[in-house]
């Protein structure tokens, strides 16, 4: 007897939210146009060919470039641990919740401290930056611009099951389509995590097999007395995969056999040191024999 195919939306409300990261910062320069002008009259050019652009906070930048750097840090971390759903979106496993919120929650807490501190500070910025600007045609942020400028929060939205899904005030026979065009989204969401997923864990392999395949090369021509420059091999060829290796499982959210495969696969890399790899040319062929098994069971997935 033929069974329903399971809703993806029902299986993905239950193991995975929808994360956003939402941050914002001080603009901290700003256009000259007289500026402009006056070094397009200085090299003989078009109007509007040269653009000079100044600070706004002169003598503040590294300030708000700190703040920055934290909500830098912030995305890269939550982009580690996810994968990609929607514009500013992040598909996230459940069981890893936790682990990000204590990855985001010092550096929340550094950001709020530093803006708080930047905002108590805001009247003497000010001052500074008009002292500081010289001649430059640019006007100092207001205290209400500092006061409203800065912001780093995290959310997590719940993936609905597009079964309960109502339209009110439409047919029952429009609400059903509207349901399967719901479910067709999910679909599409969850096709591009899947395959970020592939393309990040692709990245590295294929690095790996690039670098220890030159190393080969180069160790047998300078075995035959060729003067050849050997790039060195980095701790990062092994490691970029290992990264990705300890967190691939978590992406697997619908125990699909091939991420499956990957996950267990990836395990071969973990473990090797980097100089046993310039020792032994066996190793270096064995991992990229494995890396290149990995790349053939989803290059039609990339």
């Amino acid at each position: 007897m033929q069974t329903n195919k399971p809703r993806l939306s029902a299986m993905l409300s239950q193991v995975a939210s929808v994360a956003v990261l939402r941050s914002s910062s001080l603009g901290i320069t700003r256009l000259d146009k007289r500026a402009s002008k006056e070094i397009d009259r200085a090299k003989h050019a078009l109007s509007g060919t040269g653009r000079v652009t100044a600070s706004r906070i002169a003598g503040a930048e590294a300030r708000v470039q700190e703040m920055n750097k934290i909500t830098s840090e912030a995305r890269a971390t939550l982009a580690a641990m996810t994968t990609a759903w929607g514009e500013g979106q992040r598909l996230l496993s459940n069981q890893m919740l936790k682990a990000w919120l204590e990855q985001f929650a010092p550096l929340q807490d550094k950001y709020k401290s530093l803006r708080a501190a930047f905002i108590a500070d805001a009247p003497m910025i000010i001052a500074d930056a008009e002292q500081n600007k010289g001649d430059y045609d640019v006007k100092p942020p207001t205290l209400e611009e500092i006061q409203s400028a800065f912001s780093l929060e995290f959310d997590i939205v719940q993936i609905p099951d597009s079964e309960s899904f109502h339209g009110a005030g439409v047919s029952a026979e429009l609400e059903k389509e509207m349901r399967r065009h719901f479910e067709a989204s999910i679909e599409a969401a969850y096709s591009r995590a899947t395959r970020d997923a592939f393309v990040r864990v692709a990245k590295p392999l294929s690095n790996l097999i690039d670098r220890l395949t030159e190393y080969t090369k180069v160790e047998a021509e300078k075995s035959r007395g060729l003067d050849i420059r050997m790039t060195p091999l980095y701790e990062t060829v092994i490691t970029n995969i290992t990264d990705i290796g300890s967190m691939f499982g978590q992406f697997n959210l619908t125990n699909d056999p091939i991420m499956a495969d990957i996950t267990k696969a990836l395990k071969a890399f973990e473990g090797v040191d980097v100089d046993d790899l310039k020792r032994d040319k066996g190793l270096r062929d064995d991992l990229t024999t494995k890396a290149a098994a990995i790349l053939d069971n989803i290059k039609d997935l990339i």
